[in-house]
């Protein structure tokens, strides 16, 4: 199902409550009658509010302009660059309050279909994945923002492209659907042997660290633009200050203040393309404190003063 609308509140809410009963009643759940099938949300808005939705496993993607996400009760931005994969059987709101307007590609799963895909492509002498004992639960159970890569982009254009051209044959989206889940699959398993580079002794303990480090990723990219200390981001991640710093730079391989510069240069990069607004004006909107110290730092990590990276 492929839309350029938000369905109907009230339907969901339904449906949803339905799902509820029926797990609180252990009765069974039939995905050909409560399920949800695929569903791509390709909607342009300024000002958008869904609380409280029961969803499946569901991709929360920007092609333009950003949006939050409420989730496990914590707010994360979602950037233009990061995707939020969110687990099924979560309560989620969507909130969108821009005075630009915000191009969202939402992409609910359908009801049983990750775990089709990962029996399909992990089966002994057809694996494509090199799963091991991992099993799918132990890649979707937390609500991650995870960097965009060119490959996923371009399947979520392609996805998005096809399916604005007219109504999908049934097969088709199916390939399509598996092409990207395949490619999910494969991206956090990926992950999960990066999370074996934090300092524990137990795979449960290092989850559990990744995932703090992962709320404080996503408090940078929320305040980046804002003063931040050691001890803010030590909090949010519920860690002391010390123990916070080495496991970041066990995880990303640099200090947070290091990825914190980098993430204000890119998008102060992006404001020297998209604007026209003066480098003194993107210098502070950026986060950087003063003019000197931001065209030092733009030169370093791009190789370019900022007026001439523009006229570039």
């Amino acid at each position: 199902m492929f839309r350029t609308d938000f369905p109907d509140l009230a339907f969901i809410q339904q449906r949803s409550r339905r799902k509820i009963d029926l797990k609180l009643a252990h009765q069974p759940f039939d995905p050909r009658t409560d399920g949800w099938p695929h569903c791509v949300l390709n909607v342009t808005a300024s000002e958008v509010w869904r609380p409280r939705i029961y969803g499946p496993l569901s991709l929360f993607i920007n092609l333009k302009g950003h949006s939050h996400c409420r989730v496990e009760q914590r707010r994360v931005l979602i950037e233009n660059d990061r995707y939020l994969l969110s687990p099924a059987n979560t309560f989620f709101d969507l909130e969108i309050e821009n005075s630009r307007q915000t191009e969202t590609l939402n992409i609910h799963f359908a009801e049983g279909f990750a775990e089709q895909v990962w029996l399909a492509y992990t089966l002994p002498g057809q694996r494509l994945l090199d799963a091991g004992e991992i099993s799918l639960s132990q890649l979707f159970t937390d609500s991650l923002t995870v960097a965009r890569s060119p490959a996923f982009d371009g399947l979520i254009l392609n996805l998005r492209q096809e399916m604005q051209a007219g109504p999908v044959d049934k097969l088709r989206e199916e390939e399509l659907m598996t092409q990207l889940m395949l490619h999910l699959l494969e991206s956090h398993f990926q992950l999960r042997q990066t999370i074996q580079r934090l300092p524990a002794q137990k795979m449960g303990t290092r989850e559990a660290l990744y995932k703090r480090l992962n709320y404080s990723l996503d408090y940078l990219h929320s305040h980046y633009a804002e003063a931040i200390d050691l001890e803010q981001l030590a909090s949010v991640a519920a860690l002391s200050k010390y123990h916070y710093l080495r496991a970041f730079k066990a995880l990303y391989q640099q200090t947070p203040y290091q990825y914190l510069v980098q993430l204000r240069i890119r998008k102060a990069s992006h404001l020297l393309k998209k604007t026209k607004q003066p480098v003194t004006w993107i210098a502070f909107e950026s986060g950087f404190e003063n003019v000197s110290v931001f065209n030092r730092r733009f030169r370093q990590l791009v190789g370019a003063t900022p007026l001439a990276y523009r006229q570039a």
